[in-house]
C-alpha cells in the first residue's frame, strides 16, 4: 500500500499497529515520514515486571524509524522518558472532542432519579476500569440517597457483577453514542475508578456536558482534573476513602463544579485543538523531509 499511495507520512495508531509498520521499517533505508501515538503505552499496563520491560525495549528500537511520538498527555509523555524513550521524537496532543455533543433525548433516562445523586460509570468491564472499586464503595452506600449508573459489557471474561450487586447500582449494558449523551445529560457526575489510562474520551464527554469527575488519583487524571474545581480525586484502591468522598457529595456544589469543567474543556480539551495540533505537527515533520 505504501508503494501504491507513496504518502508523505504515515501515522500508527496503538502499540499493535505501531509495531506492524516500524518494525520492517528497521531494514529499509527509504520510508515516508512516522508518526505513531500509543494511546496508553503497553509498559504501564498492569502486567509483569518482565513484559514491562520488553515493551520499553522494543519501543526504544522502533523509535530508531520514528519522526514523532504523539503521546496524548503530559503524563504519556512522562512516563516514556522515565522508561528509557529519547525525549526528542516526543510530542504532547491532547485527545479532544467536539464541542458540539450528540443530542440527548429530552426525557430523563430510565432507572434515573432527578431527587438522587446520580453517579455515572461509563466503560469495559475490567481490571484497568477499576469496576470492582466502584461496587465495593456503592455497598457502603446503600443508606444513601445516591443511584449508580453502569454502561459498559463484559471484556475478556472478567464481570465484577457476577456475585450481585447492591440496590443502588444500574446496569444498562453496552450503549450508543447518544445512549451515553443521555446518560452524561442526567447524570450529577462521571465516576472514574480506573487504575491506569491513556487520556481518556469519556473524561473529556463529560466536562463537554457540564459534568465533574471523580476520579482514582492517577497521574492522567491529574491533569484533567483540578479539586476541587471541575471534580475530585481519591487515593487510588481505597475504598474507604472512596465511599466516604461519595457520601459527603453535594447535588448543588456538584452542579458548580460541572459548570468549571465546561469552561475547562473549551479551553484544552475540543477536537478543533487536537487538529490544529496534530496539522502542525504533520507540516514540521514534511519540511523537514
Amino acid at each position: 500500500m505504501q508503494e501504491q499511495f507513496k504518502p508523505d507520512i504515515i501515522h500508527a495508531h496503538s502499540s499493535l499497529a505501531g509495531a506492524a509498520l516500524r518494525i520492517p521499517l528497521l531494514v529499509r533505508r527509504d520510508r515516508p515520514g512516522i508518526v505513531y501515538c500509543p494511546h496508553g503505552w503497553a509498559f504501564a499496563m498492569d502486567v509483569k515486571p518482565w513484559k514491562r520491560k520488553v515493551y520499553a525495549m522494543l519501543e526504544r528500537l522502533m523509535l530508531r524509524v520514528t519522526d514523532a511520538v504523539v503521546n496524548v498527555s503530559n503524563s504519556e509523555r512522562a512516563l516514556a522518558i522515565r522508561n528509557g524513550l529519547a525525549t526528542q521524537p516526543m510530542r504532547v496532543v491532547h485527545n479532544g472532542v467536539s464541542l458540539e455533543s450528540p443530542v440527548a433525548a429530552s426525557t430523563t433516562a430510565t432507572g434515573f432519579d432527578p431527587g438522587a445523586i446520580n453517579l455515572l460509570f461509563v466503560g469495559r468491564y475490567s481490571h484497568q476500569k477499576g469496576l470492582d472499586l466502584l461496587l465495593a464503595a456503592a455497598r457502603r452506600c446503600t443508606d444513601a440517597n445516591i443511584l449508580f449508573h453502569v454502561v459498559g459489557e463484559r471484556h475478556e471474561g472478567y464481570d465484577p457483577t457476577a456475585d450481585g450487586i447492591p440496590d443502588n447500582v444500574r446496569l444498562y449494558g453496552w450503549a450508543t453514542r447518544a445512549e451515553v449523551a443521555r446518560y452524561l445529560a442526567d447524570a450529577d457526575a462521571l465516576v472514574m475508578p480506573s487504575r491506569w489510562e491513556g487520556m481518556p474520551m469519556i473524561a473529556l464527554e463529560a466536562m463537554r456536558a457540564y459534568k465533574p469527575i471523580i476520579a482514582n488519583d492517577i497521574e492522567i487524571m491529574r491533569e484533567i482534573v483540578t479539586p476541587p474545581e471541575n471534580g475530585l480525586l481519591v487515593e487510588a484502591e481505597n475504598i474507604d476513602r472512596f465511599a466516604e468522598t461519595l457520601l459527603k457529595l453535594d447535588k448543588a456544589e456538584l452542579a458548580r463544579m460541572g459548570q468549571r469543567a465546561r469552561a475547562i474543556f473549551e479551553t484544552r480539551f475540543t477536537s478543533t485543538a487536537q487538529i490544529a495540533g496534530l496539522d502542525a505537527l504533520y507540516r514540521e515533520i514534511r519540511d523537514v523531509a
